[in-house]
């Protein structure tokens, strides 16, 4: 019974991803299609009574946390609009130079860079700069040209997250750290662990997930990307330990 109702909670979470792998559906639709179903699970299964009142209270709640949410979302998103627009200058000077249409890198290891750059480099990096999503937004958007299926999109806008302790400027972090009564710097020196071991598993779905999109890459490829995770681990790693006290 425990495992159905769990089920029953989580259908709205499942319904969102499930319209935005179909494709059918854009994500500010698959959006609201998951509110829907949350105010129905709410009021029909709650474990406390919840009706019209409660559903109100619950969004001028939720509408509340967004605004104070926006700023940092709308400064990534200025982030990425100036970052595309310099990107497509560089990228319509390399065209005219090479004459070959702009927008996307001519041969195959140079898209296999520009698909890794967006998913483990660019995309952590604005997420750890801005949070609350941002570097989903910019990896999506760096990728808009490649034509590649959303089920496969959705899974390079995910790897994006992968540096998570030091998202969305790490107030997660700072939180975890103060109820630990420790300083932030060292709980993030102890969260590079955990997140190197889970590497290999993110670099495996990479490999795979490139490889069904159509941009499968050679060993010296996957030996490359690899070193560039380790030693971006490595300086993450010690970054955090000279700021400790």
């Amino acid at each position: 019974m425990e495992h159905v109702v769990g089920l029953v909670w989580a259908s709205p979470a499942l319904l969102v991803v499930a319209a935005i792998v179909s494709g059918r559906l854009s994500v500010a639709k698959a959006a609201m299609l998951g509110l829907v179903a949350s105010a129905v699970v709410a009021m029909l299964s709650g474990v406390v009574p919840f009706g019209f009142s409660e559903l109100v209270i619950a969004l001028a709640r939720g509408a509340w946390i967004g605004l104070t949410i926006a700023p940092y979302v709308f400064g990534g998103l200025l982030f990425w609009q100036v970052a595309a627009r310099y990107a497509s200058k560089v990228d319509a000077a390399s065209a005219s130079l090479h004459g070959a249409p702009s927008g996307i890198p001519e041969s195959a290891p140079e898209r296999r860079r520009r698909l890794f750059f967006a998913s483990f480099l660019i995309g952590p990096f604005a997420e750890s700069a801005t949070g609350f999503g941002v570097g989903m937004l910019g990896t999506v958007g760096m990728l808009k040209n490649f034509a590649i299926a959303p089920r496969y999109l959705m899974v390079f806008g995910l790897l994006s997250q992968t540096m998570i302790p030091w998202g969305a400027m790490s107030s997660g972090t700072a939180l975890a750290a103060a109820y630990a009564r420790i300083p932030a710097a060292t709980l993030g020196l102890y969260s590079t662990v955990p997140v190197a071991l889970l590497m290999p598993v993110w670099l495996t779905m990479f490999w795979r997930t490139a490889k069904g999109a159509g941009f499968a890459g050679a060993v010296g490829d996957c030996v490359r990307e690899a070193s560039w995770i380790a030693v971006g681990m490595l300086l993450l790693a010690a970054a955090n330990a000279t700021t400790l006290p």
